[in-house]
């Protein structure tokens, strides 16, 4: 869990001048409370982010797609660690100054604080 991913992810109301939809807010979140700080990106299933908010995994693929679309986060293809299944991973577009008061995402990024 990245604190910066969480705070940004609850405190985000609209991304380049478009307003969030409550089910994609629910993906983003979800997002965010998976964002592992030390390899810098999340990557649950989409049938994890169904069950965690409460919607189908369509509902899911068409949240992922519009928020990918408008810019908060990229998804990139990874294979698993025995590099046999591609999937997903979800890098979010968090603003530095969440990051900068995040001393997990410090630690593990060798962020320079100004």
């Amino acid at each position: 869990m990245s604190l910066s991913a969480r705070n940004w992810a609850w405190a985000i109301e609209e991304v380049h001048h478009r307003k969030i939809k409550p089910g994609e807010k629910l993906v983003l979140l979800c997002l965010a409370e998976l964002e592992n700080t030390e390899l810098g990106y999340s990557f649950p299933n989409q049938e994890t982010i169904a069950k965690w908010t409460s919607q189908s995994t369509r509902t899911v693929r068409e949240h992922l797609a519009s928020l990918e679309l408008v810019g908060a986060f990229a998804i990139e293809k990874r294979r698993s660690p025995g590099g046999r299944w591609p999937h997903n991973v979800y890098v979010l577009n968090v603003p530095n100054e969440f990051r900068d008061d995040d001393p997990e995402w410090i630690r593990n990024h060798g962020w320079n604080v100004a």
